[in-house]
């Protein structure tokens, strides 16, 4: 039985601020990077921190620009969770999403951009 998917919308505002990853475990670039490289359906990759202004909570936002963000997400964020199982201190305060929300409130430098 497949899953069901909901998305829900947060009943107050809730402000964050989103920037350039300030800590981040070189094996865990290098594991990004190489998985980035490989994987012939990911267009660009962004890593960048969001900060919870009010309570100073940090989570790092991995997003990536897919040629077919519905096809592809799951089997995408199944892959990072691979490289994520490596590093649990990084696990438990990432996120990974597509770019396409993202892009909405962040125009940062990519990490990855296939040429």
């Amino acid at each position: 039985m497949p899953l069901k998917r909901e998305c829900q919308v947060p009943s107050s505002d809730v402000t964050i601020q989103l920037g350039r990853p300030q800590s981040l475990d070189p094996r865990f670039t290098e594991g990004i990077q190489r998985f980035c490289q490989a994987s012939p359906h990911i267009a660009a990759c962004y890593i960048v921190d969001a900060r919870r202004p009010s309570t100073g909570e940090v989570t790092m936002i991995i997003a990536v620009t897919l040629d077919d963000e519905a096809k592809q997400l799951d089997g995408i964020i199944g892959q990072f969770k691979g490289i994520l199982s490596e590093l649990p201190s990084q696990a438990e305060r990432t996120m990974i999403t597509a770019t396409t929300p993202m892009l909405l409130s962040y125009a940062g430098e990519e990490f990855y951009r296939r040429v």
